[in-house]
């Protein structure tokens, strides 16, 4: 009974996420912030999305989870390729997982960008190869991604309330906020990234509606 109940929510969850991504994906472009996510590529909180780097770009973050400590460098070198290196701590132990990403098509009016990538491709801890599409519906001012990885369904919506701007007078205007709402896999993932200038963000999550994970992530070009 307690798994039937929790496939349940699981497809309810899918469902739900799943119809709000179909006015995301297929609606026009607009243009996104490349922060890294938890574990290493940029995107959302948990799942990458098909943004890219620019050439000469970099980002990277640190996030506690739980006893975790993430930190995460990643930059790009060559246009539409992202690589970068996610340092792993906990206890007296840790490790280094490198990510790398492709971004095959660009988007465009009509179609989402596309991407391949892969995250700790050394495999020291779960390497997992993903695909995933993502599109803009600037009308709405959300951003939709959904694709595949290892171990199944990744899927996530974005919005953006009050960008960062520089008023006449020299004073800086309300901080941004990105609100995230997440697929991994089978746990549902919401957080919030407050951004206090166009480069330096702060980072609030909730893994699965239960597990907080807090950060900060920073993106500039060299």
């Amino acid at each position: 009974m307690k798994n039937t109940l929790h496939q349940s929510m699981v497809g309810h969850r899918v469902a739900a996420l799943a119809g709000a991504l179909l006015l995301a994906v297929f609606g026009l472009s607009l243009p996104g912030l490349a922060a890294p996510t938890v574990v290493g590529p940029t995107g959302l909180m948990l799942v990458p999305t098909a943004d890219v780097l620019p050439n000469g770009g970099f980002n990277f973050a640190l996030h506690r989870w739980e006893e975790v400590n993430y930190l995460t460098f990643n930059t790009s070198m060559l246009d539409n390729l992202e690589f970068g290196v996610t340092a792993v701590s906990w206890k007296n132990d840790s490790d280094a997982r490198a990510n790398i990403k492709f971004r095959l098509m660009n988007e465009t009016r009509q179609a989402p960008a596309l991407a391949v990538g892969v995250t700790d491709l050394t495999d020291d801890h779960h390497r997992s190869a993903y695909v995933v599409l993502t599109k803009n519906l600037p009308e709405a001012g959300f951003r939709g991604t959904v694709g595949l990885d290892s171990d199944g369904l990744i899927a996530g919506l974005s919005k953006e309330l009050n960008p960062v701007s520089i008023s006449k007078s020299g004073k800086r205007g309300a901080p941004s906020t990105t609100f995230m709402l997440e697929f991994d896999d089978s746990a549902l993932n919401v957080g919030v990234g407050i951004g206090l200038s166009p480069e330096f963000r702060v980072n609030v999550y909730l893994y699965d509606l239960h597990d907080a994970i807090l950060g900060v992530s920073y993106q500039a070009k060299f």
